[in-house]
């Protein structure tokens, strides 16, 4: 199996995870600020991006009030859309979340998929 089929299959998964754990669907948006062409010109218009993935709460074990801070969520997206960066936002359910981090998983050199915390 190739690279690519299996972050086809890591894509169907987490398109259905949510489904199937019974934590309901999430609609998770990247968003993108405009590059200025000058710094002083103006902000052209945001760009956004429709992810598919999952929203799960970071354990009690991993928080640890410096790095990891209550609240923060850990949101796996397939690495078949758009790379977050921590420049980007993230729009879980119309609630706006900065990115902490973004840590990719790339076995034999092959994104699967992107971890990324989150902050509200």
């Amino acid at each position: 199996m190739s690279g690519a089929q299996i972050a086809g299959e890591v894509h169907a998964a987490l398109g259905s995870l949510a489904a199937e754990l019974g934590s309901g669907a999430f609609s998770i948006t990247l968003v993108r600020p405009a590059e200025r062409a000058n710094p002083w010109g103006a902000a052209g218009a945001e760009n956004t991006f429709e992810l598919v993935g999952n929203v799960q709460m970071y354990a009690k074990s991993e928080i640890d009030g410096t790095l990891i801070q209550a609240g923060d969520r850990k949101v796996m997206v397939s690495a078949s859309g758009e790379r977050p960066l921590a420049s980007d936002i993230l729009r879980i359910d119309d609630k706006t979340h900065q990115i902490v981090s973004v840590d990719e998983l790339s076995p034999q050199g092959v994104a699967l998929y992107y971890t990324v915390q989150a902050r509200a």
